[in-house]
């Protein structure tokens, strides 16, 4: 028998708590005190806020892959599913940073910014923060977090609580996190939930701030997020039986739909692609107490909405009222608060005509000379873009392609006239066809990269002339073919020399 004594196995293992902080704390009770005091004549709300994203999920692959979740959100009486959202832009940062500033990425950033670091945002959870709540932000997988991939992230600390420095740690650690989206035994999705949760709990009867999203699991497949249903479930059951919606908004959402693979050549992918998901759960007394609001939520339900809707929402509960406002139709967002007008328009909601899912596209022949011009301008444009690289990126062709589908004004519209009230009939007069302008979505695949594009080109028939609107989509994964570049936007389309 050998004597020898075993060799020694060390166990890493990094677990996150939350520590009350004196300092926000005091600031947070001075701040609630003197509100208190301004408001004791008026009945209003401190509602809570919390978030909680996961990444590239639309509506109907939510449905799909995490029924048991989509089941016990459906089942729930103070809940609300927006069913006509729709995305504004391509990935997770140019979406996020609308709802959660108000603005698009072009109006405070552009790629010449990526070393300057994104504290001079004025992110709403400052505006939360300056009323007295305690403020939460957490991502789990770093390498490609919203405000830090190709970006420099925040210089200080964005919220009381940040969960970055945490999943940095975990990177540079032992901790086992690779394929099996685990923390050695732990889901890596339940690490990021249960430290939400127990902030909440934490701060149950104070009000909170708080925005989680969820990469690692759901990002780079179309069916992995079914793994994550019943760990979805068990947070919401928890949330729930915990009583942490008393006083609490609870807003369970993605950024958009899968952006790569196979299913983004079919039609429906198409769809998906630009449709996530959104369920919005109210506290319980909240529809009895509010009756106006919650009806006006309900009907928003099948309106069409987006992130900047959200945003006027959130606005809405940092200064509530209770009060339901007509909407001012001429803001490019709405709270959904108020009710939304039916009639409303991709054009009304500032959503570019590349994301509109809202007009129908026909098919249309893949030869059909305004495709083929189409798919010309899309790699030229690109090609363009890329020149500001230099020599570094490969110039692409049209290599072939794959699907074409075309919308536009119908042809009562172009040859409509005016319309004349008899006392039996109302009729319509028509006259010449107008010049019509008509929107053309191609997909193609180029060379010499192989990447598979997706753009918007209108064309307007009576200068017979073309111009590309909004982004080009990449549909396929792009690996490290554009290891050469930096910037975010041209890491889609160059290929690396």
């Amino acid at each position: 028998m050998s004597n020898s004594i075993p060799k020694t196995r060390l166990y890493t293992e990094l677990l996150p708590f939350i520590q009350e902080k004196p300092k926000v704390e005091e600031r947070c009770d001075k701040i609630f005190e003197k509100w208190r005091q301004e408001t004791k004549s008026v009945i209003r709300e401190r509602l809570s806020v919390t978030f909680v994203g996961i990444d590239s999920t639309s509506r109907h692959n939510m449905i799909r892959q995490m029924n048991k979740t989509y089941n016990f959100l459906r089942s729930n009486n103070n809940i609300i599913d927006l069913k006509g959202f729709i995305k504004l832009a391509d990935n997770t940062f140019v979406n996020v940073v609308p709802l959660l500033t108000g603005l698009f990425v072009e109006e405070c950033w552009n790629e010449t910014m990526h070393n300057v670091p994104l504290d001079y945002l004025n992110i709403i959870w400052k505006d939360f923060s300056d009323k007295g709540y305690r403020t939460f932000y957490a991502e789990d997988c770093p390498d490609i977090a919203a405000f830090n991939y190709v970006k420099s992230g925040f210089a200080k600390q964005p919220t009381d609580y940040y969960m970055r420095p945490f999943y940095l740690a975990v990177s540079d650690s032992d901790v086992n996190k690779a394929e099996a989206n685990c923390h050695n035994s732990r889901p890596e999705a339940t690490v990021n939930l249960q430290y939400l949760l127990d902030f909440l709990t934490t701060f149950k009867t104070k009000p909170t701030f708080a925005y989680l999203f969820n990469s690692c699991l759901s990002h780079w497949s179309l069916n992995s997020i079914g793994q994550g249903d019943d760990l979805y479930l068990d947070f919401l059951q928890q949330y729930n039986k915990n009583l942490l919606h008393n006083n609490s908004i609870l807003i369970v959402f993605s950024d958009h739909g899968i952006r790569f693979g196979d299913i983004r050549n079919t039609y429906v992918g198409k769809l998906e692609e630009r449709m996530p998901f959104v369920f919005i759960q109210f506290p319980e007394w909240f529809r009895e107490k509010y009756p106006k609001l919650w009806k006006n939520l309900r009907v928003n339900q099948n309106r069409l909405t987006t992130f900047l809707d959200l945003y006027e929402t959130l606005k809405q509960i940092l200064h509530f009222t209770g009060e339901a406002t007509e909407p001012d139709t001429n803001n490019r967002g709405l709270s959904l608060f108020s009710e939304i007008p039916p009639e409303r328009t991709c054009k009304n909601a500032a959503i570019l005509p590349h994301w509109c899912t809202c007009h129908e596209k026909k098919s249309v022949a893949l030869n059909d000379s305004h495709v083929v011009a189409s798919a010309k301008l899309i790699a030229e444009e690109l090609n363009r873009e890329l020149m500001s690289e230099g020599k570094k990126c490969a110039y692409l062709t049209v290599h072939e392609i794959k699907d074409a589908r075309t919308s536009g004004l119908s042809e009562e519209i172009l040859r409509f006239q005016h319309s004349r009230n008899d006392v039996i009939n109302r009729k319509v007069i028509y006259g010449n066809k107008s010049s019509g302008v008509w929107e053309y979505l191609v997909t193609m695949s180029v060379k010499p990269s192989g990447a598979i594009l997706e753009g918007t080109v209108k064309y307007l028939e009576g200068l017979d002339s073309y111009k590309l609107t909004g982004d080009v989509s990449r549909i396929n994964k792009y690996g490290n073919q554009s290891h050469c570049v930096t910037s975010e936007h041209l890491k889609k389309f160059c290929f690396c020399i």
